[in-house]
């Protein structure tokens, strides 16, 4: 019996250490609950939770809204109304939108988050794409971000052409975001069109 939240409990903590309880239930008969909500499972130990976290099983969520089926790479990341229609890799909402549309989340990595800025889908950010996406990296890195001045963008860019490429971007952001890179669905994907290209 542990003591959550100001009262004793027979939940268990979230296996991820966020300090809320473990969803009470089984997800299989005889496996119960490790931890508290699909957020928290999605992108373990960045602060990400559901709204009815801690009780998925027993509480009806409100009615999710869609997840968009492009994901970081979604073309309308301008759109507002797009925006707030549909969940997004760095929403709060995203792995219960995911698992009510039937489509497969992307756990946060460097990848999707270079993609996220990435506004105009060219494979590059340009530092207004990088400075526009400074309140999103902040908020995972707890405001530890230098800023980026004339000086940093010229350290950051090291090939001197203007934007940054994935590397160069990765290389700065890795260490400080401590994210996992994020290129496993990718060098899949590859393997999977070079296979089916080979038959």
């Amino acid at each position: 019996v542990k003591v959550v939240r100001g009262r004793r409990s027979s939940l268990l903590e979230s296996a991820w250490g966020c300090g809320r309880p473990a969803c009470p239930g089984e997800w299989k008969p005889g496996r119960k609950y490790k931890t508290c909500c699909r957020s928290c499972a999605l992108n373990p130990g960045l602060g990400f939770h559901t709204k009815s976290c801690g009780c998925e099983g027993q509480v009806q969520e409100e009615r999710a809204r869609p997840a968009c089926k492009a994901g970081s790479r979604c073309t309308k990341k301008q759109d507002a109304a797009h925006l707030a229609e549909e969940a997004h890799p760095l929403d709060q909402d995203y792995a219960a939108a995911c698992a009510a549309s039937k489509v497969d989340p992307e756990p946060l990595s460097i990848k999707v988050i270079f993609d996220w800025a990435d506004a105009d889908g060219s494979g590059k950010l340009e530092r207004k794409e990088l400075e526009a996406s400074f309140s999103i990296l902040k908020g995972i890195c707890k405001d530890y971000l230098p800023d980026i001045t004339e000086k940093a963008w010229n350290d950051l860019d090291e090939d001197g052409n203007g934007v940054l490429n994935f590397m160069e971007f990765a290389s700065w952001a890795g260490p400080r975001l401590g994210l996992p890179l994020g290129m496993k669905r990718m060098i899949a994907r590859s393997a999977s069109a070079e296979s089916q290209a080979k038959v």
